[in-house]
């Protein structure tokens, strides 16, 4: 399983490394990072782990410049990922990010043809004059379209608070449940709990919301065992529980 997840679920439009005729009149060997089509408003996630160390216009950061429009730089310690034409930012500089964790959203801000998001990868340090303008081939680290992969740990916060109503993030669900976190996430993903078998786990729970618990597993008594795709559960669990 890759490191890295892809930011978005939706198509590519534009791999690394295209139309390199009309990237030569920039210095560069080809398109230097993967497009997305994705409508205006679709969320980003954070490829991974990192500290995000650039949130603003392109045309204030040498990197990006003008063209990327609203941008975003994240820190992984040895690479970092980029993100453009973003149309909102979820986080700012200096925001220590999870894998999965919403960080913005996709827009046509820059210099664009129409809405999309694209991606990157920054080597680190930097190699400026690599044919590239400094980016690497984000298929030697990132996830492919049809690879199996687990919801992340934010993944799951933002199923369990979307289904709850409050707000997603690991530190508001923990103390909203009084449950160990990472226990919780590893019984959630059913990693060694089978589906059917977490009776008794929220029946002994102390909490100061028993009722919610149990609507919780009675919903994820009716979610099909096998569902690993975060946004199906997040379907899968507003169903059972009545929420539209």
């Amino acid at each position: 399983m890759s490191r890295f997840v892809r930011p978005v679920d939706d198509a590519i439009t534009q791999q690394w490394g295209a139309n390199p005729d009309y990237y030569k009149q920039f210095g560069q060997n080809g398109h230097t990072g993967i497009d997305f089509k994705s409508a205006i408003g679709t969320p980003i996630r954070a490829t991974g782990d990192g500290r995000v160390v650039f949130a603003g216009s392109g045309s204030i950061h040498g990197g990006f410049l003008s063209i990327a429009g609203n941008a975003m730089l994240i820190d992984h310690g040895d690479i970092y990922s980029a993100y453009s034409h973003l149309s909102k930012y979820e986080v700012g500089t200096g925001t220590t990010v999870k894998q999965g964790q919403i960080i913005g959203y996709t827009g046509n801000t820059g210099e664009v043809t129409g809405p999309h998001l694209h991606f990157e990868f920054w080597g680190k340090p930097t190699d400026w004059k690599n044919g590239w303008s400094g980016r690497v081939n984000p298929n030697d680290y990132l996830s492919q379209e049809g690879e199996e992969m687990k919801p992340t740990e934010q993944d799951v916060a933002n199923i369990v608070g979307e289904v709850w109503g409050i707000p997603a993030n690991a530190n508001n669900i923990r103390d909203y449940t009084e449950l160990d976190w990472k226990d919780f996430i590893y019984r959630l993903l059913g990693n060694s709990t089978p589906w059917m078998d977490r009776k008794n786990y929220f029946t002994n729970i102390e909490s100061q919301n028993k009722s919610l618990l149990k609507q919780l597993d009675a919903a994820l008594k009716k979610v099909p065992a096998d569902t690993s795709d975060a946004e199906k559960l997040v379907q899968a669990m507003k169903d059972a529980m009545g929420i539209k």
